[in-house]
Order: structure tokens, then sequence, then C-alpha cells
């Protein structure tokens, strides 16, 4: 069962961060996955804790796979790449999906969403959510992707070309409309040049809970980005003991892999 923890200082960042992280670590996505032109995503939910009957699991999508088209540019197409902060975002999403008991019809943002990997699961695990995907351009890899949805899937997501990055660029009205049940920021935090920017750009919206899939790689900058948004909002991390690896292995979750859960102070 998913246990969350106050104290995300000290478990990101427990370790001496004056220490560079090794390369092999930082990059957040082995060569070979890279450079695949499909990835194949599992969508086995784990059982709720309250599921005694484990034959007849309650979940409709439990062995799916979820193909998930990448640009095949290698590490050189930073959007269109399936990287490791993208799997642990979607085994988050499952386990998060074991413990619903209905499906609500929450509004999802992705941001920087690249192949689109969180949207997507959400869209395959909570069939009457609605997904805005937001990043600097519409990728050939999202937009392969979103073209494989199913008819109902097309009718609950769209796209919107947003850089955050920009200092002058301020979210389009079509994002900053609307109320998020949950914001997803995977990987988000990868240039620590951008950082001050995308703080900006989380206050403009409007949200229940914004999740981080967060890969550590310059720890004194992503530390202070943390630090500064706790300021708005109430931050816990997930245990990462607790978490049920289904796409995440033992070696990716060692590397400095972490899910952050953001709340906004009222």
């Amino acid at each position: 069962m998913a246990q969350y923890r106050d104290d995300w200082d000290s478990v990101m960042f427990r370790d001496n961060d004056s220490v560079a992280i090794k390369v092999g670590q930082r990059l957040g996505v082995p060569f070979t996955r890279s450079m695949q032109e499909k990835v194949d995503i599992k969508l086995t939910i784990p059982p709720s804790p309250s599921d005694t009957d484990t034959s007849n699991p309650p979940h409709s999508n439990q062995h799916r796979v979820l193909s998930v088209f990448q640009d095949q540019a290698g590490l050189t197409a930073i959007s269109g790449v399936v990287w490791d902060c993208a799997l642990l975002f979607t085994d988050y999403i499952l386990q998060t999906c074991a413990c619903r008991t209905e499906d609500d019809g929450m509004c999802i943002l992705d941001i920087g969403c690249g192949t689109g990997v969180c949207g997507l699961v959400a869209l395959h695990t909570h069939p009457k959510c609605s997904v805005m995907f937001t990043d600097r351009y519409l990728s050939h890899s999202l937009e392969n992707n979103l073209d494989t949805l199913d008819a109902h899937a097309k009718t609950r997501c769209e796209f919107c070309e947003y850089d955050w990055s920009s200092p002058s660029s301020y979210p389009p009205f079509l994002i900053v409309e609307r109320h998020y049940d949950l914001v997803c920021c995977s990987d988000v935090l990868y240039d620590k040049a951008y950082h001050t920017h995308l703080l900006h750009m989380l206050a403009s919206l409007s949200y229940t809970k914004m999740v981080f899939a967060y890969k550590k790689r310059h720890p004194v900058e992503e530390r202070k980005f943390f630090q500064q948004l706790s300021l708005a909002c109430k931050l816990c991390v997930l245990d990462p003991d607790t978490l049920c690896k289904v796409n995440v292995t033992e070696d990716m979750a060692r590397s400095g892999l972490y899910i952050v859960v953001a709340e906004k102070i009222v």
C-alpha cells in the first residue's frame, strides 16, 4: 500500500548534495530504449488492499499493454523518448487507480507531455477522465500515439502548444481557464535553467493536486525548486519502498526516481 512522507527533503536529498550524480544515472533513459520504434508499457493494475479475490481482478484493463511510439532519434529527441520518469508516473497512476472505487471524470493536465505517456495511461485507466496535453510543439511520436486512441478516447483529449520555458510566455487561456484535478509533471526539472519559469507557470494554474515524477540530476538546484514550491504547496513524497513496481525496475528505483505530490496551501 502506498505510503507518503512529509519529510520529502530528507528522503530525496539525504545524500551529500555536493556529490555529482554519475553520468550513467543522470540520463534517465537507456540508450537502447531511446532508439526503439515503440515502447511497451504494462497497464497491470496492482490488487487493491480491499481485493480479496485475486483470481478475478475487478479492473478491465488488467494485463493490457500500451505501445507508445517514439521518434527514433535517440537522446537528441528529448520530447520523443519514453523516459524513466514516464514509467514511474505510469506505476503511480496504476497504484492509485487500484484504490479508486469509481471514476469521477477528473480533468487532467499533462505538462511537457513529450510522447504523452502520462496522459495516455490516464485515458486508458480512467474511462471518464479528460486530458489536456501540452508541450512546446506536437511531436511526431505524440501525434502517432494520439492517432492510435479509440474514438471515445479521442473525444476526451486535446493538445495545446505551449512553451513554458520562455520567460515572456504566459499560459494560453485554453489552459488557465480550467480547474484540474490532477497536473502531471513528469521529468520537468531536467533543465535547471528553467526552474523559475516553471514555478511561475505552475502558480498560474488552478488545481487540486500536482504530481511530479522526479529524476535527481542536479540536486542542489532541484532542492531549491522544491523548497520554493513548498512555500505555496504542501509537499509529500511517496515512500519508494511502497511503490508497486510494474514498469519501473529495481535499478531504476535506486537511481534517484521519486514521486512528489503537491497540494496548494489554501
